[in-house]
């Protein structure tokens, strides 16, 4: 992942948990399994 979007991502992280953690809630219902921070930063989760 480029820099910039690293940053993008780990911006996006602290916004989606600093409200009770509710950026991450779509992680639990989405197909994709991808959080607002992965969404903000249009990064994918990769299961290994």
């Amino acid at each position: 992942m480029p820099f910039g979007q690293a940053v993008v991502r780990a911006a996006a992280y602290l916004v989606s948990a600093i409200p009770a953690g509710l950026g991450f809630v779509p992680a639990f219902f989405g197909r994709e399994r991808r959080a607002l921070h992965d969404r903000l930063a249009d990064t994918r989760v990769v299961k290994a």
